[in-house]
């Protein structure tokens, strides 16, 4: 059976309370999800920092915060990826800064928001994200980005032969809903991926998962991309996407990732 990452991603840079109220804002927030995350399966968490007005945040102690609690709550059980994501705060290089300063187990980097560095900024990063063996998945929202990607990886800008990705489908900010028929220009180029992940905009998303799993790639669910059940029913809270897709991954007869499976899984051919 091939292994199947489930990732939760539960809160993103931009839902806050008024959306759902288990949307997770704080530090302690974040470790109670991730430990009813991990009961339901999960074994990797994508992770967004708040400040005390709830805004997106990319502060090194507010991560340092969260990581600990996360930790605490869920000792080694979890692989913990943060983001870099902008969400129209930060520049790049503020950006690029926060994962020197922060060296975190795992990163998630947008083709879109990185491509604004120099390309000796991002092979730098990239090289030394390789001696710190901090593992980077990178983001792809378009085709776009993908060929984007492809000439870094042709240029030697990356150093390695393949990395992590996560396919985008649909938009929070354009209100899109993710449909399958988005996935399908994506896997023409999975050969130059190490692994590859998708998340899913919208009420779709454990449909759309279905389709991933059978498809051979990973997931990840949570409240960043997705309130609903199938039935456009809130869902309680973020466990219960996971536990949906847990059992999605069980059906296709595939195994869910352990963490160290996890881990490899997310590790660059580097």
């Amino acid at each position: 059976m091939n292994p199947v990452i489930c990732m939760v991603a539960p809160n993103g840079a931009r839902r806050i309370r008024s959306d759902h109220e288990q949307i997770p804002l704080d530090a302690e927030a974040l470790a109670r999800t991730a430990s009813l995350s991990v009961k339901e399966g999960a074994t990797a968490i994508h992770v967004h920092v708040r400040d005390d007005n709830g805004r997106h945040s990319l502060s090194v102690e507010l991560y340092r915060q969260a990581i600990e609690s996360i930790r605490r709550a869920c000792g080694d059980d979890l692989f913990i990826q943060v983001t870099t994501e902008s969400a129209g705060i930060y520049d790049v290089h503020q950006q690029i800064a926060m994962v020197y300063q922060l060296q975190p187990q795992a990163v998630s980097l947008s083709v879109t928001e990185l491509a604004r560095a120099e390309p000796d900024e991002i092979s730098a990063l990239d090289h030394w994200m390789h001696e710190k063996q901090i593992l980077p998945q990178w983001i792809i929202y378009s085709e776009v980005d993908l060929q984007r990607y492809t000439e870094w990886l042709d240029n030697g800008v990356l150093c390695g032969s393949a990395y992590p990705v996560l396919f985008v489908l649909g938009s929070y900010r354009e209100r899109i809903d993710a449909d399958i028929d988005m996935l399908y220009p994506f896997l023409s180029s999975t050969d130059r991926v190490s692994s590859w992940m998708v998340c899913a905009f919208g009420f779709r998303e454990q449909v759309i998962m279905k389709q991933v799993i059978g498809e051979g790639g990973h997931i990840r669910v949570g409240f960043e991309n997705n309130l609903w059940l199938t039935d456009k029913v809130i869902a309680k809270d973020n466990a219960e996407l996971v536990a949906l897709n847990i059992a999605s991954i069980r059906e296709h007869d595939s195994s869910v990732a352990t963490v160290e499976q996890t881990r490899r899984l997310l590790t660059p051919d580097w």
